[in-house]
Parts: C-alpha cells; sequence; structure tokens
C-alpha cells in the first residue's frame, strides 16, 4: 500500500499520548502517488487493524496486505489524533525499491546556521551537501540535517541515533538546515524526532528531561 512503518515504543506512546494498551504499527512514510497516500493515510496515523484483522507489529501487517492481489480495496483502522478512523485503501503493486528511494519529505530550503542548541542534544549535526548527499546515497526530494557526531553517553546515543542519520522532523516541524533544527530544542524536555536511515525513514523520542552529561568541545560548535 505503499508506506513504511515503526513499532510503538513505550515512550513514543507517552508521546503521542496513545491511550492505554494501543497495539497496531505507527507511519513513518507514506510514498507519493501510493495507495495509502491516495486514499489519505498520513505520517503518524497509527495502523490498529487491516479488514478487521489486528495489526500487532510490521511483519503482521506485511502478511495481511500480501495476501489480497493488487485492486482489492481493504479497510484500514487507524488511530489519529486520539480518535479511530476508518480508510479505504485500494492495494497496489509493491513499488520498486528505486521508486521509493526516489521520494523523500520536504522541499529545497536556503540554509542557515544557528548558534548551539539552548539544550544539550547529545549530537552534532550538518546541512546535506550535494557531495553528502551522493555520498549517503540520499534522494534528491530528502531535507533534513545529517548528525555528523554523537557524543558517548549522551542522550541522542542513548535513543540509538547514529552518525549519518538523517533528521526530516523534530515534533513533527520540518528540519531543513541547522537553524531549524537547533532553533526547535529549547528546554529539557522529551521531543519527538522523524528520521532517515538506511532506506526507510522511522519515528523515535528524543528524552532530555534526564541529566547528561556536558557537551564536548565537539558539541560546542
Amino acid at each position: 500500500i505503499g508506506v513504511n512503518i515503526g513499532e510503538i515504543s513505550p515512550p513514543l506512546a507517552r508521546y503521542l499520548k496513545l491511550p492505554k494498551n494501543t497495539r497496531g504499527v505507527i507511519i513513518t512514510e507514506a510514498f507519493e502517488g501510493a495507495p495509502a497516500a491516495k486514499a489519505g493515510l498520513q505520517v503518524y496515523d497509527v495502523i490498529m487493524e487491516i479488514n478487521g484483522k489486528r495489526t500487532l507489529d510490521g511483519g503482521q501487517l506485511i502478511g495481511t496486505v500480501s495476501a489480497f492481489a493488487p485492486g482489492t480495496v481493504i479497510n484500514v483502522k487507524v488511530l489519529r489524533a486520539g480518535k479511530e478512523k476508518d480508510v479505504k485503501v485500494t492495494v497496489g503493486k509493491r513499488p520498486t525499491r528505486d521508486a521509493m528511494l526516489s521520494q523523500g519529505p520536504g522541499k529545497q530550503n536556503p540554509k542557515g546556521k544557528a548558534a548551539k542548541p539552548a539544550v544539550n542534544v547529545g549530537m552534532v549535526v550538518d546541512e546535506i551537501d550535494p557531495e553528502m548527499r551522493q555520498e549517503l546515497g540520499l534522494p534528491k526530494a530528502l531535507q533534513g540535517v545529517v548528525i555528523s557526531r554523537v557524543s558517548p553517553g549522551g542522550p541522542a546515543e542513548e535513543a540509538g541515533f547514529e552518525r549519518g542519520d538523517v533528521i526530516v522532523e523534530v515534533d513533527q516541524k520540518p528540519t531543513p538546515n541547522v537553524r531549524a533544527f537547533n532553533g526547535v530544542f529549547k528546554e529539557n524536555r522529551t521531543y519527538l524526532l522523524r528520521f532517515r536511515r538506511g532506506d526507510g525513514l522511522a519515528i523515535t523520542s528524543l528524552d532530555l528531561s534526564k541529566k547528561a552529561p556536558p557537551a564536548d568541545e565537539a558539541d560546542e560548535e
């Protein structure tokens, strides 16, 4: 149906204020022109059921959808902003890897650096220049900032971030450049980050409420 999905961790469920015991998978990417996007499914929707069958994890969702022939209309129950919604989706052919890689969120935005974040996020990010885009194999349409360094023992490392991850959103707001990224972090709390690693997008939380080790010189840049 043209989506990338992720598991719902307890911190992510708390951040999104999902009802207790919510089970399902979260949409991390909806490919433009694919059945899901055409039907109105959105990033951050939680897929709970397909034709009445619960989708407890990614493997179960893939197995369920794969059983339907292209052209079949299925009912997808999602949780969006705290409300359940039924969406009719017409199953299509699975897109090729090249077709998926050619897409990415966001539009071209002017570069702009700003002072470091007001709080220690435990990582350093850089703009994506043409050479870096080619080196990382990023789609031309993908806009974001790339992690150039993760501080050992810091909140970013604890959240699982790695050098080379491309952050495209923080708290559901695009981060097309370093200025936009740095400007979001103003207080020690939990943030929601959407990022690209490898061929797909993922969503996770970054908890800055814990006392982090002091930023080193690299983080001061």
